[in-house]
């Protein structure tokens, strides 16, 4: 979610670190062939309408495995935080909220 400055790409790489930040898959390495490295990593993104969102940014926010294209659909929530402080940013008083399924194959 992005409270201040309406930027769905800021809210996008929260809700992916919030997907896979208490996760762990110790054995990935017995699991996929040739480890992390050939992981492949799966990115759903639901974002607000008429918000836009940086695909390469996103995909720098994985550490391991090939991230492969980002599915950016519409979607998420496009809500009111009831104020507005220009020092933060904001342009109105809107709130993006983006819903992140990330995925882990090979």
């Amino acid at each position: 979610a992005d409270q201040h400055g309406q930027d769905a790409t800021k809210a996008a790489l929260r809700a992916c670190r919030n997907a896979i930040e208490f996760n762990s898959i110790p054995s990935i390495r017995a699991l996929v062939p040739g480890g992390y490295a050939g992981m492949k990593v799966l990115v759903h993104l639901g974002v607000p309408a008429g918000a836009s969102v940086n695909e390469s940014e996103v995909r720098e926010a994985f550490p391991y495995g090939e991230v492969l294209p980002v599915v950016i659909d519409q979607g998420g929530l496009r809500t009111r935080s009831w104020i507005s402080i220009p020092a933060m940013e904001d342009g109105n008083d809107d709130f993006l909220i983006v819903v992140a399924n990330v995925s882990v194959g090979y």
